[in-house]
């Protein structure tokens, strides 16, 4: 795969600026070592705020505009069209603002694509750049069964990957796509805006009878992805974007009951938000569905809301609590601060609780004890041997993120939660006290859904009847 001829092929490059001119100059910096050379870059202005501030480059390069947000898959699909006007590329590149790149990492993609014809869609290894010991993903999965997205390696340490990996998607920011690929299938459907336009690629791809593949030899560094993005963000366009996902590509005869399974978790998660006090959150996934049904596929007003509504109780000593359970649902900086901040103030016992895809991320915490979850197991037979081994050990619970807290919790007698922005924990009402929550909730979750079911069935048929309009051309800003 080394030996390639450049002469007939060229890349049509896109990646989204929004302002994060820093990031971008970065990415253009290792676009500039790439020892594949014959490429044009398109910058597309996604709706930005700040100016645009740019070094001279030894490539090709344009800047367009696009007076509004249009979200990550219309962002791109905007630099496309311009691509493809020019008629000039063989393939097209799309890339996200905040990777930086391997010399290689294009030389090894062409090859690829010109190697194996039955590969439409390929990406890169990702790389973790905080850290280059691990791997953020090397392409994904996606059950349509749960709805639930896999990253390949997520979070394993590197290791030599030489032969291409089959899998169902890749993100789009690492996007490798054949020309003749997006001349037939499209680009990007714009309903998503942000979150989940990658796996309905990928899908559509595998459909059309292409590969999708990643080329563990093309390296590009980024941030993880689980480390950036608010909870926020899942309530409402993993709810919204899911049920989209699920209505176009679910097999027909599994739909309805696919739909429901969905439903049931995401309305337990709702009543559970509103018992707890998290009303911003149970408002975003009730707006989620309500969105889907009445079609509002753009950005969501409701997620730019002030959410500031968890209930939480002022600050708390725990300087005489003797052992403490530490969720790590947070970022890597919440619970680094957490423990750091149980070490200062106490001599107690540490149990970092996490999920398995993520304990290389903590290791150098060196918890007391490790307890690993599997995220797979999200009924309460999964959470129940933490929650048993909680309860008889009579340890405090803390919760490294206020609202994706684990069920767990509830096993504590006592419970407190990290405030990243005031740097202390606070008491927090998760705790056996109030059991009855999710108890309560996994009820009414049941009730809601049933009552629901019937009008969201009908308008996932109508997306399914409607899959062949070509939603890449279409967005809430543009005419028809």
């Amino acid at each position: 795969m080394n030996n390639l001829n450049n002469d007939s092929v060229s890349v049509g490059i896109v990646t989204l600026y929004y302002n994060n001119s820093d990031d971008l100059n970065q990415l253009l910096d290792s676009l500039e070592s790439q020892t594949f050379s014959d490429f044009y870059v398109v910058i597309v202005d996604n709706g930005s705020n700040t100016p645009l501030q740019l070094s001279a480059r030894k490539y090709r390069l344009e800047i367009i505009r696009s007076p509004i947000n249009r979200g990550v898959g219309g962002g791109f699909n905007y630099g496309i069209r311009e691509l493809l006007g020019k008629g000039e590329c063989s393939y097209l590149w799309l890339l996200d603002s905040d990777i930086t790149l391997d010399p290689e990492a294009l030389h090894f993609l062409v090859a690829a694509m010109q190697c194996h014809p039955d590969v439409g869609l390929a990406g890169s290894l990702i790389i973790n750049s905080h850290t280059s010991e691990l791997i953020v993903e090397a392409g994904a999965f996606f059950d349509l069964r749960t709805g639930i997205a896999f990253p390949l390696y997520c979070n394993e340490p590197v290791r030599e990957l030489r032969s291409l990996i089959d899998v169902d998607y890749v993100g789009a920011g690492v996007s490798f796509l054949r020309r003749d690929l997006v001349d037939m299938i499209g680009t990007y459907d714009e309903r998503y805006f942000f979150l989940g336009e990658e796996m309905d690629y990928g899908l559509r791809v595998h459909h059309h009878g292409y590969k999708v593949v990643a080329v563990p030899q093309s390296i590009v560094y980024h941030p993880p992805f689980t480390e950036k993005r608010k909870s926020e963000i899942y309530s409402y366009y993993g709810v919204r974007n899911t049920l989209l996902t699920l209505s176009k590509h679910a097999p027909a005869a599994r739909l309805p009951f696919r739909i429901f399974q969905f439903l049931r978790k995401s309305m337990r998660i709702m009543v559970l938000r509103l018992l707890t006090g998290e009303k911003h959150h149970a408002l975003l996934i009730k707006t989620a569905v309500k969105d889907f049904v009445l079609g509002n596929f753009s950005e969501s007003a409701t997620l730019r809301q002030d959410n500031h509504n968890v209930s939480i109780s002022e600050g708390c000593k725990c300087a005489k609590i003797d052992s403490f359970f530490v969720f790590g649902t947070g970022t890597i900086e919440a619970v680094t601060e957490a423990i750091a901040a149980l070490r200062e103030n106490c001599s107690g016992k540490i149990t970092l609780v996490v999920q398995s895809y993520r304990k290389c991320l903590f290791e150098q915490l060196s918890p007391d004890e490790w307890l690993l979850s599997d995220d797979r197991k999200r009924s309460i037979l999964g959470y129940l041997p933490i929650m048993l081994k909680l309860l008889f050990s009579g340890a405090t619970a803390v919760q490294t993120d206020a609202v994706s807290s684990s069920i767990s919790s509830y096993a504590a007698i006592k419970s407190l939660c990290w405030d990243p922005d005031s740097k202390i924990f606070r008491l927090s009402p998760r705790n056996i006290f109030a059991l009855w929550q999710p108890i309560v909730a996994l009820l009414l979750g049941e009730v809601s859904a049933v009552l629901i079911f019937p009008v969201i069935a009908i308008t996932s048929w109508k997306i399914r009847q409607n899959n062949n309009l070509d939603f890449s051309l279409i967005h809430s800003g543009d005419a028809l």
